[in-house]
């Protein structure tokens, strides 16, 4: 399933680790429908309703480290709880 609507509001800590909450649009990979989640972290494909994929999650879940994070070392730490790879 793809969650659709990653954002920080949609990720909490709990016991030191982050946990992604509130499912309610989560639907299968597929054709989407226009403009469904929280416009500003929208991948192109969402915003359009054209088909959705893994890409689109990882799209909401880049601008949410773009947005969230303060420094490099924050940025590495949130991606590493979500076990994303990045480069050194």
């Amino acid at each position: 399933f793809l969650h659709l609507d990653l954002k920080p509001s949609n990720i909490v800590s709990e016991q030191g680790r982050a946990k992604v909450i509130d499912f309610s649009i989560a639907r299968r990979p597929g054709r989407g429908r226009k403009g469904v989640g929280t416009r500003p972290y929208l991948a192109p494909e969402q915003a359009r309703g054209d088909l959705l994929t893994g890409a689109t999650d990882v799209w909401g879940m880049d601008i949410t480290v773009c947005t969230s994070a303060k420094t490099d070392n924050e940025a590495r730490a949130l991606l590493s709880a979500f076990n994303f790879p990045f480069r050194q």
